[in-house]
């Protein structure tokens, strides 16, 4: 957290995704691996409405990340992502969080590039070359719903994606504009401290 105030805050937003294997990949056989990469900027959000526990709090949050793939020891630059979106969450039972966030996504040239861009000496006839442009990303819903037991906890996620209308929708890589995933996840909640202090996130 970089500052807070009753209608602001800022901080630094990180994300990131997971390598992808390319001769595990149909669309990308014969190119080369996509890296782990690890997003990290700046972030504003706007509390809109803020409630009691009980209550709901609604926050639109402006995240502006650069986006590094990590591979053999280097880290390298794949653009720049921003990803804005309207969070509401609320607090439905006692040590019950749901959270639902939604919104478009916009990248720059070189992030679409890196994901989508298909160079000439990787085209064939089912591939052609494909030079990405920036612009619109995609839009993404996101749901979680969690549950804080005495000594464990439960959460589950929900994600859709969306990719109609995008600034590379007609590259040869995208098989798909749709996309679902879900996930679940426990922790063992093995000691913790004897003073708690309660958050608003």
């Amino acid at each position: 957290m970089l500052f807070e105030t009753d209608a602001m805050a800022a901080d630094i937003s990180v994300f990131g995704s997971v390598p992808v294997k390319s001769d595990k990949n149909n669309a990308r056989k014969g190119m080369p691996n996509l890296d782990l990469t690890v997003e990290v900027g700046p972030q504003l959000s706007f509390f809109l409405k803020r409630g009691k526990p009980s209550d709901y709090n609604l926050t639109l949050r402006l995240p502006l990340r650069n986006v590094r793939p990590v591979g053999a020891g280097t880290l390298g630059n794949a653009g720049w992502l921003f990803s804005p979106s309207l969070d509401l969450e609320w607090e439905p039972e006692p040590a019950w969080k749901a959270k639902v966030s939604v919104g478009p996504l916009f990248a720059d040239k070189k992030y679409h590039d890196y994901f989508y861009g298909v160079k000439p000496q990787y085209a064939t006839i089912e591939r052609p070359a494909y030079f990405a442009r920036g612009g619109y990303n995609g839009m993404q819903l996101f749901s979680t719903l969690s549950k804080r037991f005495p000594n464990f906890w439960v959460g589950a996620f929900l994600q859709a994606d969306n990719l109609n209308g995008t600034a590379f929708e007609d590259s040869p890589l995208v098989k798909k504009k749709y996309s679902i995933s879900v996930g679940f996840g426990i922790s063992w909640v093995f000691a913790e401290s004897n003073k708690l202090v309660r958050t608003n996130d």
